[in-house]
């Protein structure tokens, strides 16, 4: 019985996490059911956390998450902590509303919806279409809209590197100023 409802607060959680830019995201791929697959899954019941291991595969509509390894922890009351997904890389894609793909990619992809953050770490790009933002770790705060990108302080030829095509990034504003204006 509590395997199941582990189960069920892995499907609520998945759901959380794939809601990151709902206003930007198609939003009936938050109506579907979430699917994961892997080639093997350990459920740790005594530690609160699910492993699935090998060619991890999460869809729910357009949404698209490909990792190696996916962990998911909860505290003792059942509320998600993390869901950590890693591999190499591990691969986020999802259509916006606009009909327009952003990808992203980091070895490791962090969600922790107590501070509503998303973190990409290790060679982490997120891109749309031509638009491209990568830097060794980049982090999204929900609740601030806030995106920031850092370069691997170790390394001085390692730095934040943003690019833009005009055309699409006006495109783009257009696009979400009329989404906005729609509501």
């Amino acid at each position: 019985m509590r395997i199941m409802s582990s189960i069920n607060r892995i499907a609520i959680v998945l759901i959380a996490i794939f809601s990151v830019n709902t206003a930007f995201a198609i939003n009936k791929d938050f109506k579907e059911p979430i699917s994961v697959n892997s080639n093997k899954q350990i459920a740790e019941i005594a530690k609160n956390e699910i492993t699935f291991l090998e060619n991890v595969v999460i869809t729910q509509g357009s949404l698209l998450i490909k990792a190696d390894k996916v962990v998911i922890k909860q505290d003792e009351k059942g509320q998600l902590k993390s869901i950590l997904a890693a591999g190499n890389p591990a691969t986020f894609k999802q259509k916006m509303q606009n009909g327009r793909y952003i990808n992203a990619h980091a070895k490791e992809l962090t969600y922790k919806p107590i501070t509503k953050t998303i973190q990409l770490k290790h060679n982490a790009v997120i891109q749309q279409e031509d638009s491209k933002l990568s830097g060794n770790i980049i982090r999204y705060n929900m609740s601030e809209e806030r995106v920031e990108a850092e370069s691997n302080k170790g390394n001085q030829n390692d730095r934040v590197v943003t690019v833009f095509i005009p055309e699409q990034l006006q495109s783009q504003i257009k696009s979400a100023k009329k989404e906005n204006s729609n509501k």
